[in-house]
């Protein structure tokens, strides 16, 4: 039996506008995605209906899938399943995300796959609070580094060497260590006026940036876990963040009831202003087939009308429809003079 291809995409930061062009393609088309918990819900909600939804968690201490379960698992739906196969992770796959790992089990298994980068939060989260890791004259280097450890505690690194780095260091799931972190490159010889920070839920409209010296946050007895996820970074790129002006609804929450097909527009203009998106369809847009009959009748002899009335963009994307498989196009149309409700309807006939 052929065995089914796999595909691992990253899903980036969160934000689905900063999905790649070929992860949108496979999640439009997808048969069966198993997904993180970091996947936001805007992006799971681009996964089509008819496709199975298998959560595999690995958010912080609330795992549902252990690593070797989701290995099995791929290779198991690999075997027996046929389809579009997606591995959704958050971020890049290969970028703290143990994508390696899932490749690896594919290939032991002989099963083909494909890897989709993603763009990682280390890189995007920054730049959301405008924020370069890079810049000239005060960061020529970056350093990502994962903070996570099993029981919580300090990650077993070369903090001598990371203090005497120059440029940004970016941690990953550390949000129950910033403290201990910072007092370890305190100790380490970096300076405790360094520019620190918290970067919580970056490219969400939950975002938010908390900013200290690398000597406040040793200090601190504050648990910054309930600002997960999120990165501490710290550097001297960090001071650029100071002049950033807020969008006019960020941090704000808006439901959008649309019909699927027409929410898209609205949600994007939404987004775009800050606001934080969550797809509702309390209305669904469908032909009434039990009307064909009369429409057809209507089509056949449209000479006896003067005007024909678009109400909706809808309406002209259903009325052509129904034209064309009569076996007629606009010129059909001659002789009628046309009317439409609102700009949107104006475009849409063009």
């Amino acid at each position: 039996m052929k065995k089914t291809q796999v595909h691992l995409v990253g899903a980036g930061p969160g934000d689905p506008r900063l999905l790649t062009r070929r992860a949108y393609e496979l999640l439009c088309r997808a048969n069966i995605v198993v997904y993180d918990a970091l996947v936001s819900p805007e992006i799971l909600a681009l996964i089509p209906e008819r496709a199975e939804r298998i959560p595999a968690g690995k958010r912080a201490a609330g795992h549902s899938m252990h690593q070797r379960e989701i290995n099995a698992l791929l290779v198991e739906l690999a075997e027996q399943r046929g389809g579009c196969i997606v591995r959704l992770k958050g971020g890049d796959p290969f970028v703290f995300g143990r994508g390696g790992e899932e490749m690896l089990a594919l290939r032991s298994a002989g099963i083909p796959y494909e890897i989709v980068p993603g763009i990682s939060s280390g890189l995007a989260a920054p730049a959301y609070f405008d924020i370069p890791i890079t810049h000239r004259g005060l960061s020529q280097a970056f350093t990502c580094i994962t903070a996570y450890t099993e029981d919580e505690g300090l990650p077993e690194l070369d903090w001598t060497s990371l203090a005497k780095l120059p440029g940004t260091l970016v941690f990953y799931m550390g949000m129950r260590q910033v403290a201990k972190i910072s007092a370890a490159l305190l100790g380490a010889g970096m300076s405790a006026e360094r520019p620190a920070a918290i970067l919580s839920k970056g490219t969400s409209p939950e975002q938010q940036l908390r900013s200290e010296t690398l000597g406040a946050f040793a200090a601190s007895t504050e648990d910054y876990s309930a600002l997960a996820p999120g990165l501490f970074v710290v550097g001297e790129v960090l001071s650029l963040a100071a002049g950033r002006l807020p969008k006019p609804l960020e941090g704000k929450r808006i439901i959008v009831t649309r019909a699927q097909q027409q929410a898209s527009g609205l949600a994007e203009g939404l987004r775009a202003q800050g606001a934080q998106v969550r797809l509702l369809p309390s209305i669904e847009i469908a032909e009434r087939t039990e009307v064909r009959p009369q429409l057809e009748a209507v089509l056949s002899d449209l000479s006896r009308y003067d005007w024909l009335l678009f109400t909706s963009p809808n309406a002209v994307q259903y009325f052509f429809a129904a034209l064309e498989r009569s076996g007629r196009d606009a010129r059909a149309l001659a002789g009628l003079r046309l009317a439409v409700v609102g700009p949107m309807t104006a475009e849409i006939l063009g």
